[in-house]
């Protein structure tokens, strides 16, 4: 999904996140929304989605940096063009590490829901509930 288009693959020697232009990042993160959310975004673009939902493109631009790790210069950047990049090497002034912190997984939860309302037992019904619980309490 996102992550695997924006970060090098395994077994590539060598990964150009420059070649990442703005159509196949969209891409990436509408099949990561039905994936992982199960949500469709009916929208072609960032562009697109940020009139058809209300956002600002600076503040998609903002998130995007701060979950990959990069900061970027200060300037007007340009998120019309679907097929070129909407900021360079140049504009890239530092990285910094990020630190992971687990996900939480709602198809993972309701797959062990729809299990939890299978099993009679008790026991193993208590053991289901609490890890179903402590998912949510992360």
């Amino acid at each position: 999904p996102v992550s695997a288009a924006v970060n090098a693959p395994e077994d590539a020697d060598e990964y150009n996140w420059q070649d990442l232009t703005p159509k196949k990042l969209w891409t990436a993160i509408v099949e990561e929304a039905q994936a992982y959310y199960r949500y469709t975004l009916d929208c072609d673009s960032c562009v697109t989605a940020c009139s058809t939902y209300g956002l600002q493109a600076v503040s998609l631009l903002r998130g995007f940096c701060l979950m990959m790790g990069l900061q970027i210069q200060s300037r007007t950047y340009h998120f019309t063009s679907p097929y070129e990049a909407t900021f360079s090497p140049n504009d890239v002034l530092n990285t910094y590490p990020i630190l992971k912190y687990p996900w939480f997984e709602p198809a993972s939860i309701e797959e062990k829901w729809a299990l939890l309302q299978d099993i009679a037992d008790p026991s193993l019904r208590k053991h289901i509930l609490l890890e179903i619980m402590q998912v949510y309490n992360r």
